[in-house]
């Protein structure tokens, strides 16, 4: 199933990203502009306000509206206007003339501080005005102070409409300039990640033209890989070692097996040839035929074992764990190759305790068994000896099975689990030789949980230690 590209998923992330900070920027800028504009717009208010406060005077006990003082409102009578009342329920004491017969509404405030409201004209146009309540100035001082019962109501208001257009329009440019702004950056980003993205691709038709034969160059002959694909770069490079390695052992392991199966399939043509070449005695023909049947079993158990290695290969083989006796193992082992282990004259040292228990699959460690002891056997020196020694420890199993005589050095340890290898490149025996009990007893080894190694040194001895971890 196939996950939504680099590029797109980029281009997503970023789209989504670059619109918050355009919208939340524009929203912003919108709001501090607005509550400028309103300050400065309600700073007016309250300078006009204070105009017609200075033109209200107590003079020999009244209120005097002295209206020449508010001449910056003349001409601009129709969008300012004011009212003012004696206050403590007083009745009207001066308005704008465009009023006429009509009134605004009172304040329902007392406060001295001056208050912003929103409100209508009489005519219905949306007008902000600002209330406020103060104590007028007396004209004469000599006659008294103003009595504290007299205050004036007073309410200047402006048409919104102006104000309100030019937010509108700042409204609409912002979002325009925001808009073309939005998709300028939307190109300009899908070319840069575009251009960030051409190495990965040239990266990728690298990849898929490498075939077996271009396995050998790495990758960082690819130009213009940026420094966040170099860990990937560098992966791929190992990757391809291991399957050129795969590649190589590979071949290796066609070769090795159609050596070991050419060899007795040679042997068991030749006699069949010659034994039909012409009329022989029945004896003749029946020790061709026993010949026969040796080389066929032998090239049977090859077969086998090449099975048995490529089943363990891919992880089908399923384990059945149970506690085994280690001696009854030893003791199966040493039965099946206990006639060349006399025929050699060896010697078998056993270090086992008795009544030693070990949790594993009894089947698969009997092979175990029996491909280190037949190694043993097979490549111990005449009148050697072999060891079998198992210590069980708190937490893991230790098997160490060794041999004396050995002909492997120190620097061919690390090949002795490789399929078809053997130290003594020139023997012939099919099955017996071939090459395979240590790769497949490595397999086993690891599919129950364990590990091996070997230590070996030309003419000493040749020792594999496996370790298993306990199984609860």
């Amino acid at each position: 199933m196939g996950g939504r590209s680099i590029r797109k998923s980029l281009l997503l992330g970023v789209t989504v990203a670059v619109g918050l900070v355009m919208v939340v920027g524009g929203v912003l800028v919108y709001l501090v502009m607005k509550r400028a504009s309103f300050e400065q717009f309600d700073h007016a208010l309250v300078e006009h306000a204070e105009l017609v406060q200075a033109s209200m005077v107590w003079d020999q006990g009244r209120v005097k509206f002295e209206g020449a003082a508010y001449t910056v409102l003349e001409g601009n009578e129709e969008f300012d206007l004011f009212q003012a009342w004696l206050g403590n329920g007083g009745g009207e004491l001066a308005k704008s003339p465009v009023l006429g017969d009509q009134t605004l509404e009172r304040p329902q405030a007392k406060a001295e501080k001056p208050t912003f409201v929103e409100i209508k004209a009489p005519w219905g146009a949306p007008m902000r005005a600002v209330e406020m309540t103060f104590i007028p100035a007396t004209e004469h001082p000599e006659d008294g102070a103003v009595p504290d019962d007299v205050r004036i109501e007073l309410i200047v208001a402006h048409d919104l409409g102006e104000l309100t257009e030019s937010l509108e329009r700042l409204r609409y440019a912002l979002a325009a300039v925001g808009a073309g702004i939005f998709i300028a950056l939307l190109l300009a980003i899908s070319h840069i990640i575009g251009r960030a993205l051409r190495p990965l691709a040239a990266l990728t038709e690298e990849l898929r033209q490498r075939d077996e034969g271009r396995l050998d160059a790495p990758l960082e002959e690819v130009e213009g890989v940026p420094g966040e694909l170099r860990p990937l770069v560098t992966t791929f490079n190992i990757l391809l070692g291991r399957i050129r390695h795969s590649f190589e052992r590979e071949r290796q392991f066609t070769s090795s097996a159609a050596h070991e199966l050419r060899t007795p399939l040679a042997g068991l043509i030749s006699r069949l040839e010659h034994a039909t070449r012409r009329s022989r005695a029945a004896d003749d023909y029946r020790d061709a035929i026993e010949r026969g049947l040796g080389t066929a079993r032998e090239l049977h158990g090859l077969v086998e074992r090449l099975l048995s290695l490529a089943r363990l290969g891919n992880a089908s083989v399923t384990t059945e764990i149970c506690e085994v006796p280690v001696n009854l193992l030893v003791d199966g082992a040493l039965e099946v190759f206990a006639q060349d282990a006399a025929r050699k004259q060896l010697r078998v040292v056993r270090e086992i305790p008795d009544n030693a228990l070990m949790r594993t699959d009894p089947a698969l460690m009997q092979i175990v068994l029996n491909n280190l002891v037949e190694n043993a056997v097979n490549y111990a020196n005449e009148r050697g000896g072999i060891g079998i020694a198992f210590v069980n420890g708190s937490s893991e199993d230790t098997w160490r099975i060794s041999n004396t005589g050995s002909e492997v050095s120190a620097a061919q340890v690390e090949e002795v689990f490789e399929p078809f290898w053997r130290h003594d490149q020139g023997r012939t025996e099919a099955a017996v030789h071939a090459g395979l009990g240590l790769a497949i007893t490595k397999k086993i080894v690891e599919l129950l949980g364990g590990r091996i190694q070997v230590t070996s040194e030309r003419g000493g001895d040749f020792v594999v230690t496996a370790r298993f971890a306990k199984l609860e």
